[in-house]
């Protein structure tokens, strides 16, 4: 995904020289486009509306976030106007979000889904992420602490989270269902005790850190690994190392 800093200056977007983002299939027979908006950090209506609409007029169709990003509500708004004017339906784009630590219990992970959707404006998610594999205390803040600051977590396994995603995908709410930050005994642990194969695991993936092996695991299982981070995160060394 591409990551996108909330700095208000214009963000990279790649061109695709005025055609569509190519997709690839998925092997429930869903499709994605290969290359996802990502919308971490932007906190701003204003910015959100440029950001999408530049990058719907590039060729995107593919806008990733997360409640935790704490800006789908901007996001909803951002493609209301985008529908109103009859630049988009909601086919023509594919929405990804993911399912926040404190909503693993199974039945927290369908409030999760409905709250996500509730923020987008939406009635379905192309595809809904668990985020991370761990849970943390149920409540208001998505990073509950204790007076050390370490996190406080509750004893969830992925398992049970999972058949909450399942249960998402029964009922309708999501078209695909996937993981996001799962290394591959987490994985394992899905496809031997679950029904449903996670179609995707989302990892921060680029040239300083490649994750072969996680990467070969997921396509030996497959399931579709998609890179947050891919050219770097924020002002990366990637960013400016040379062409040639």
């Amino acid at each position: 995904m591409d990551n996108i800093n909330n700095n208000h200056e214009k963000p990279f977007i790649l061109p695709f020289n005025g055609q569509l983002a190519p997709k690839l299939r998925f092997t429930d027979g869903m499709r994605i486009p290969i290359i996802g908006l990502g919308t971490y950090d932007i906190r701003d209506q204003k910015l959100m509306d440029q950001v999408i609409e530049d990058a719907v007029d590039v060729g995107y169709r593919h806008i990733d976030t997360a409640y935790e990003y704490q800006n789908e509500n901007l996001i909803g708004n951002t493609l209301k106007k985008l529908f109103n004017k009859n630049k988009i339906k909601r086919d023509d784009i594919f929405v990804t979000s993911k399912v926040w630590n404190t909503f693993h219990r199974r039945h927290k992970v369908i409030e999760g889904i409905k709250l996500s959707l509730n923020s987008l404006g939406l009635d379905y998610l192309d595809l809904a992420l668990v985020h991370w594999p761990m849970a943390y205390k149920e409540g208001p803040e998505n990073h509950p602490k204790h007076p050390n600051g370490s996190a406080i977590n509750m004893d969830i396994s992925v398992v049970e989270t999972w058949r909450g995603m399942e249960d998402t995908y029964k009922l309708g709410l999501v078209k695909s269902i996937g993981v996001s930050n799962f290394n591959s005994e987490q994985l394992s642990r899905l496809l031997r005790e679950t029904h449903i194969k996670p179609i995707v695991n989302q990892i921060e993936c680029n040239p300083y850190l490649s994750q072969e092996k996680l990467v070969n695991f997921c396509k030996a299982q497959g399931i579709q690994v998609v890179a947050w981070s891919p050219i770097g995160r924020g002002n990366s060394q990637l960013l400016n190392e040379p062409l040639s």
